[in-house]
């Protein structure tokens, strides 16, 4: 049946298509005149055919046998009270997989407190549930229930109560208080009390599960129960007791009773059937093998702490309740429940009302149900095949005509909405103007004119210089103001046939009309236009009650006959207005070919930092540091690139590059790691573990957010003493951040890193500032200073002044360059005492230095 409905699902599916390519096409193209009739005409009579195997399938269907394996279906089986013997046939025929041999996957839902079965069918939480004759009061009561069979012909119901409460008939129940489970024996108790003329107010009536330990404690009088469990459990203590059982006063129901939803029954039939029909199966093998039922009770965990000779015990008790030997397994018989529905009538514990035929599932009835509506809906199915095929040629015409204007009227709405989507997708919503979207079909097609035509043409990038500090100050109200602003002084300055638009959130670009064959002509009229342009912003804009200034930048880049591209043409355009942000005095400037080349070189040359930094192409050199007897004190840690085409590359090269880009970032942690890991080799070496590393650290570096955290996991992670380890810094990252920066020292400092102040005298002004807030250990003189020191006097009076200062601090003094003796003679004399420079060595890889350290040639 399904295969059958899916073959029939993928030819309406083919046909959809069929007809989708008729009516558009591949590209949808307007369809006119007679091939718009023509192909109406075929699509109607696909659709036609559709419909007519669409409905000799719909009569077929129905009486197609269910074929081919399909996954079992879900449905919930709510019993009334835990999982005792009453239960067994379910476990039964679950162990025993009769319910998946009917397909079904039954999930058996233990009962007990607060688990109502009634409820959990009613709200469809379950779809089957057991019940006692509560089921049948419910249904007397408007419930839509269904019963599909009992498993108890007779359902015995005990009042238990101690020996010592004097409880020995109904009439002593009156004053006490009675524990019964609302749903599964409250109907039972109500009849023995209506029977015996004793009022409900009469008796205290408590809710909840009738536990003995309630009845030993005294919590209660008397308990309800349907089994002799809390009778042999008395008989075990030898506590003497009482039973009342209502069997005795005639008072005999169906019990353990399976019930459903109404609308399980009505929507799926075959699956109740299945169900059922599985369970009585199972009750029929529990009841002539107890041993094996008792076993899968145990075996699926919801038996609690219940016995396997308890069980075996209910079984033997249930004998003579279920009855197998006498009546069919499950048998309702109308009359008797009449009967019982009668006395629950008469006694007032349910309305009248309700004929308890509609409350016992007859499944000969069900079966005759569904036939005639499978023969019914054939014979629909079929009087509409008919019906079609009587009027399909009207209807044909009819529909030719009418959908023929409908499709036109269509298809144009359809271009329109096209239309106005590519316009609205290539439009600056703010200012109505093209957006960089809108340019480049307008730019290649005037490029492509100039080729022809032999003629020159401008492009204008203009950036509104100071609008980023105007919309972080006033916010987007007002810079959303200024841009139209902005936009209607630049559309006053345009002549006829001029191009405006809008690329960004401060920038334009504007192509005017004029051309020219002589490219000087028009780079003169392309600077005046510019010019022109900028007038109106000399003085203040009025915007919104506020006067702003607003000042642009404007790059301009005339068309080559060469370059196609709209996208360069552009790009060139803003490279030259970026050469005129950086200039101060030009605010118009043309496209230079070395910017482009600068730029490329630039961008090249950042994608070989991050290359080289990924294959390891950085080394570290080190410089020697000595004291005043020559003797290795430190070294500094210098970056050197070997790269892998181009050899060995100035630091002077990538070092402005890497701070610019942000890649210091990167490069200074792997310096900075590298650096900790030679700290840790030379731990080990005696005659080296005393060498302290300097580390030069940029501005840039120290201000990342991260740097403190970072410097503290490479400590960690290496393990390197942070007291061998010394950063040197310039004046300059007290520029900005200042607060920021001495606490990033201090955290560092604290945690045994020592600073050096690198450079020092060729920076920052702010002495006083700088020295008292105690950070620095050490400073160096730096190098213009020391070159200079002999011949002129007043460099020698700068590094006098240095050493005095550092002497007043109880700073280390280091001076860096020291290329000749004399240098070295004139700082010592002036109190000097550590040196750097090509005097003691050059910078050297690795190898070299240890090896010069094993030399002991750095004495002099």
């Amino acid at each position: 049946m399904q295969s059958d409905a899916f073959c029939v699902a993928i030819l309406f599916n083919d046909l959809r298509f069929r007809l989708h390519d008729k009516l558009y096409g591949s590209k949808h193209p307007v369809v006119q005149g007679s091939s718009l009739k023509s192909s109406l005409k075929h699509a109607l009579r696909l659709i036609l055919i559709a419909r007519c195997s669409l409905l000799l399938a719909i009569c077929v269907l129905p009486f197609q046998p269910a074929t081919g394996a399909t996954e079992p279906e879900i449905i919930r089986l709510q019993l009334k009270s835990r999982p005792y013997f009453q239960a067994a046939g379910f476990y039964t025929a679950q162990a025993l997989d009769f319910y998946r041999a009917e397909g079904l996957d039954v999930q058996i839902l233990p009962g007990g407190r607060n688990k109502s079965s009634l409820r959990s069918v009613a709200d469809k939480t379950a779809e089957y549930g057991i019940s006692d004759i509560s089921v049948l009061a419910a249904y007397l009561q408007g419930a839509p229930f269904i019963a599909l069979a009992s498993f108890y012909q007779h359902a015995p119901f005990k009042l238990i109560s101690l020996k010592s409460n004097n409880i020995v008939e109904p009439e002593d129940l009156r004053g006490r208080r009675i524990t019964v489970d609302k749903e599964n024996g409250l109907t039972h108790l109500q009849v023995l009390l209506q029977q015996q003329d004793i009022p409900l107010s009469a008796v205290t009536i408590v809710d909840g599960d009738a536990r003995m330990e309630e009845l030993l404690t005294g919590t209660t009088d008397v308990i309800g129960v349907h089994s002799t469990w809390e009778s042999a459990s008395l008989d075990a203590r030898h506590i003497a007791y009482n039973e009342i059982n209502t069997q005795d006063y005639d008072i005999d129901f169906y019990g353990n009773t399976l019930f459903t939803h109404a609308d399980e029954a009505r929507s799926h039939p075959e699956r109740l059937e299945a169900f059922l029909r599985a369970s009585k199966k199972g009750w029929m093998y529990a009841m002539e093998h107890p041993d094996d039922a008792v076993r899968f009770i145990l075996q699926s965990g919801h038996a609690g702490s219940v016995t396997q000779e308890r069980l075996m015990q209910q079984a033997d008790e249930m004998k003579g309740q279920v009855l197998a030997d006498l009546v069919d397994i499950g048998h309702m018989n109308t009359k008797r429940l009449q009967r019982i529905a009668n006395t629950l009538t008469n006694m007032n514990i349910a309305p009248a009302a309700r004929p308890v035929q509609q409350f016992l599932y007859d499944p000969v009835s069900s079966q005759k149900s569904r036939l005639m509506r499978k023969i019914l809906i054939a014979t629909i199915a079929t009087a509409l095949f008919v019906l079609i095929l009587l009027l399909w040629n009207v209807l044909m015409q009819r529909a030719v005509k009418n959908r023929t204007s409908a499709l036109q009227d269509e298809i144009g709405k359809r271009i329109l909405a096209q239309g106005r989507l590519s316009e609205s997708i290539r439009t600056d919503q703010l200012t109505g103007l093209p957006n960089e979207r809108g340019i480049p079909d307008r730019v290649s097609q005037l490029l492509a004119d100039c080729a022809e035509t032999e003629r020159y043409a401008a492009l204008l990038f203009i950036d509104l210089s100071n609008f980023q500090r105007i919309a972080v100050t006033f916010g987007r109200d007002i810079s959303d103001s200024i841009i139209v602003k902005v936009t209607q002084v630049l559309s006053r300055g345009l002549k006829p046939g001029d191009f405006l638009a809008r690329v960004g959130g401060d920038q334009f670009v504007i192509i005017p009309a004029y051309q020219h064959k002589y490219r000087q002509r028009l780079a003169d009229y392309a600077r005046e236009y510019a010019e022109k342009l900028q007038l109106p912003f000399e003085s203040l804009l009025r915007v919104k009650g506020r006067e702003q200034q607003i000042s642009m930048k404007i790059g301009i880049a005339l068309s080559e006959s060469k370059c196609r591209s709209a996208d360069l043409w552009i790009k060139r355009a803003e490279l030259a207005m970026h050469d005129s942000k950086n200039s101060e005095n030009e605010t118009v400037s043309f496209f230079d070919p070395e910017s482009e080349k600068s730029v490329l070189s630039r961008s090249n040359l950042e994608l070989d930092i991050r290359r080289g930094l990924a294959q390891s192409e950085f080394i570290p050199f080190y410089q020697l540091q000595v004291n005043e007897a020559g003797e290795a004190i430190g070294v500094e840690a210098l970056i050197r690139w070997q790269h892998s085409r181009r050899g060995m590359i100035n630091p002077d090269t990538f070092i402005l590059v890497s701070e610019e880009s942000g890649l210091i970032i990167a490069v200074g942690a792997w310096m900075i790691e590298t650096v900790c890991q030679q700290l840790v080799a030379w731990a080990h070496q005696p005659n080296r573990r005393h060498l302290s590393i300097s580390v030069n650290v940029s501005a840039r570096q120290l201000h990342h957010p991260n740097f403190v955290s970072t410097v503290q996991d490479i400590l960690e992670k290496t393990g390197a003493n942070p007291h061998r380890l010394r950063f040197e810094v310039t004046e300059s990252i007290f520029l900005k951040k200042t607060q920021a920066t001495i606490s990033k020292l201090r955290q560092l400092k604290a945690k045994g890193v020592t600073f050096s102040l690198d450079d020092f005298g060729t920076g920052y002004s702010s002495l006083a500032y700088l020295l008292q807030q105690q950070i620095f250990s050490e400073i160096k003189i730096a190098k213009p200073f020391v070159s200079v020191a002999l011949s002129n006097p007043n460099a020698g009076k700068i590094i006098d002044s240095i050493i005095t200062l550092a002497g007043c601090l109880d700073m280390t003094i280091v001076a860096e360059g020291v290329e000749t003796i004399e240098q070295r003679d004139y700082l010592y004399q002036h109190g000097c005492r550590q040196f750097q420079g090509y005097l003691i060595s050059r910078p050297a890889r690795l190898s070299e230095l240890e090896e010069l350290l094993d030399k002991n040639t750095a004495q002099f």
